[in-house]
C-alpha cells in the first residue's frame, strides 16, 4: 500500500486530467446502463400500449435514447483520448523523475548495475506503471460509483431486488478480483522479473555476442534465455487461465442477477407496485451493471506486477550518491598543475 500511494504523489501533477478521464469513463458507463434500462422500458411500454390500444408519447423517449447512444459514443472515445494523454504525461513525468535520482548516482553508486538492468528499469518498468492508472485506478473508481448508482435506481423501485444486486456486486466486484490478486500474485510478480531479466540478458547478450561465440559460450546463452522465455509463457499461462475464470464467474452472476429481479419483481408486478413496463428495464439495468466491473479482476491480478517495478525503482532513486556535488565549489586555480591527494585505483 506505501508503494502505491508513493505512486499516487508523484502522479499529482497530472491529477486534473485523471480527473477528467474517470468523470468519463463514469459518463460513458452510466450511458450505457441507462441506455438498456431506457431501451427496455420503453420497448414493454408501447407493447403494452398497443395491447391495450391506447396512445403513447415515444418522440420524448426515443429522443432519450439517441442521446445516450450519443452520449455513450463520445464519453468513450473522449475517454479513451484524454485516459492515454494522461497516462503518457505521468510516465514522462516519472522518467524524469527517475533520471533526476539516477544521475547523482552514476560514480560508483551503480557499480552492481549493467546496463541492460539499467535500461529496463528506465524503459520497461516505467513503462508498466501506466497500469496504475489505466487498470486500477480508474476501473476501480468507475466500478464503485457505478454500482453506487445502480443500487440506488433499484432501491428506489424494489428495495429487496437493490440487496440482492449490491450483494451480487459486491461478490463479483471485490471478492473475485481479490481472490484474482491472491492467486496472482506470485506469477505477475514472477513474470515482470522475468521480462526484466530477459531484457537484460539480450541486451548485454547482443553486446557481448561476439566475445560469447569466441568462448563458446554462445549455446549456453541461447539455452540460458530459452529457459527464461518457457517460465514466462507458464506465468502468462497462468495468469490467463485465472482471468478467463473470473470473466466466467462475472458472467455467472450478472445472469444471476438478472434472473434475481425476474422473481423478484414479478410480484411486485402482480400487485401494482411496480409497473409492468419497469420489469424489462429493471432487469436489463441490473445486467448492465456488472460491464463496470468485467475489469476489475484484471485490474487487481495486474497490481502486484506493477508494485514489484515501482519497488525496483524505488530501491534504485532511494540510493545514497557516493559523490556529493558541494553547495559552495571552489574556484578553479589559475595556473594549470593538477594534484592528487589519496587517490587508488582498481578493478
Amino acid at each position: 500500500m506505501a508503494l502505491l500511494l508513493r505512486l499516487i504523489k508523484l502522479m499529482r501533477p497530472v491529477r486534473g486530467m485523471m480527473a477528467l478521464s474517470i468523470a468519463l469513463s463514469l459518463l460513458a458507463m452510466l450511458a450505457n446502463i441507462c441506455l438498456l434500462a431506457v431501451s427496455g422500458w420503453f420497448i414493454a411500454a408501447m407493447g403494452l400500449a398497443g395491447v391495450a390500444g391506447a396512445s403513447m408519447n415515444y418522440f420524448t423517449p426515443a429522443a432519450i435514447i439517441r442521446a445516450l447512444a450519443i452520449a455513450r459514443t463520445a464519453g468513450r472515445y473522449a475517454e479513451r483520448v484524454t485516459s492515454h494523454e494522461a497516462t503518457f504525461r505521468v510516465l514522462a513525468g516519472l522518467r524524469r523523475w527517475f533520471y533526476d535520482r539516477l544521475e547523482p548516482l552514476i560514480p560508483g553508486a551503480l557499480s552492481d548495475q549493467t546496463s541492460g538492468e539499467l535500461f529496463t528499469g528506465i524503459r520497461n518498468d516505467i513503462e508498466r506503471l501506466e497500469l496504475v492508472f489505466l487498470r486500477i485506478i480508474s476501473p476501480v473508481v468507475v466500478a464503485g460509483l457505478a454500482g453506487l448508482f445502480v443500487v440506488g435506481v433499484l432501491a428506489l423501485h424494489h428495495g429487496i431486488s437493490a440487496i440482492v444486486i449490491a450483494a451480487l456486486l459486491v461478490v463479483a466486484g471485490v471478492a473475485l478480483p481479490l481472490i484474482a490478486m491472491r492467486q496472482g500474485a506470485k506469477p505477475s510478480r514472477d513474470l515482470t522479473a522475468l521480462s526484466s531479466e530477459m531484457k537484460a540478458l539480450l541486451i548485454d547478450g547482443l553486446e557481448g555476442l561476439a566475445e560469447l561465440q569466441l568462448a563458446g559460450r554462445d549455446a549456453y546463452f541461447r539455452s540460458r534465455l530459452a529457459g527464461l522465455s518457457e517460465r514466462q509463457i507458464s506465468c502468462e499461462r497462468q495468469l490467463a487461465m485465472q482471468q478467463g475464470l473470473a470473466s466466467a464467474a462475472i458472467v455467472l452472476a450478472a445472469n444471476l442477477a438478472l434472473l434475481a429481479v425476474l422473481v423478484l419483481v414479478i410480484p411486485a408486478v402482480r400487485d401494482g407496485s411496480v409497473g409492468a413496463a419497469y420489469l424489462p428495464a429493471l432487469m436489463l439495468l441490473a445486467l448492465a451493471s456488472f460491464d463496470a466491473v468485467v475489469p476489475l479482476p484484471l485490474a487487481l491480478q495486474s497490481l502486484p506486477g506493477a508494485l514489484q517495478s515501482a519497488r525496483r525503482l524505488f530501491d534504485l532513486a532511494d540510493r545514497t550518491p557516493n559523490v556529493c556535488e558541494p553547495s559552495q565549489p571552489r574556484r578553479a586555480g589559475s595556473g594549470h598543475e593538477i594534484s592528487f591527494d589519496d587517490v587508488s585505483f582498481r578493478y
